[in-house]
């Protein structure tokens, strides 16, 4: 083994080692995912999660590398993303009714950082921490005119909960309308709304 080759190793050993404290889950590295000037994303596969893709974003800014509170994983949005989709669809159901559904996106499994990662030890610590990188898309099946293109209740109901979300994505469908996949949803919505959320709750709706 060359010293390049040793080098690469203890890279990847110390990344599995770093996320296996962090998440008491075993770690094994897979490789690089993608790569640029100032990054590297890496794929590392988990015992708790063998089907799914770990993703480690390590930046080389101010010797980040060497500060792993600073990189960045998706670990927890794999761990909590059904729990999450169903205490948010509980929120949805009562804000837009009960044929309403709510998935949330994580842009590309969005990558949280370190710093943020290790103070959730709960689910509740994720949803008031975490939630704000990921995206939320509420799919209705109902007309607009029945429904109403409104979204401040689930906004107060999120608030109430402290849960704070990036982006709220609402699509609106006919009944009846199929959106088991993502694609249906982009190809058979008859309105799409895209709302931003500041920390301060405030709503700014795209023109």
């Amino acid at each position: 083994m060359s010293i390049d080759e040793l080098q690469d190793r203890r890279n990847q050993e110390r990344m599995e080692n770093v996320l296996e404290k962090r998440y008491n889950d075993k770690f094994e590295f897979v490789g690089v995912l993608d790569s640029s000037f100032n990054y590297t994303v890496y794929e590392l596969k988990s015992e708790n999660f063998p089907n799914e893709e770990i993703r480690l974003a390590i930046y080389y800014e101010s010797n980040d590398f060497w500060d792993d509170k600073k990189w960045e994983d998706n670990y927890l949005n794999i761990k909590y993303r059904e729990e999450a989709e169903r205490a948010l669809n509980k929120l949805g159901k009562e804000a837009y009714g009960q044929e309403t559904e709510i998935k949330i996106n994580y842009l590309n499994t969005a990558v949280i950082p370190g710093a943020v990662a290790e103070k959730c030890q709960t689910f509740n610590d994720y949803m008031e921490n975490v939630l704000m990188y990921s995206s939320i898309h509420i799919l209705t099946n109902g007309s607009i005119s029945e429904k109403g293109i409104n979204t401040d209740s689930f906004i107060t109901l999120l608030k109430t909960k402290g849960y704070l979300a990036r982006r709220l994505t609402l699509y609106y469908f006919e009944d009846g309308t199929n959106y088991e996949h993502y694609e249906d949803v982009l190809n058979s919505a008859i309105h799409v709304e895209s709302i931003n959320i500041g920390n301060d709750y405030t709503v700014v709706k795209n023109q």
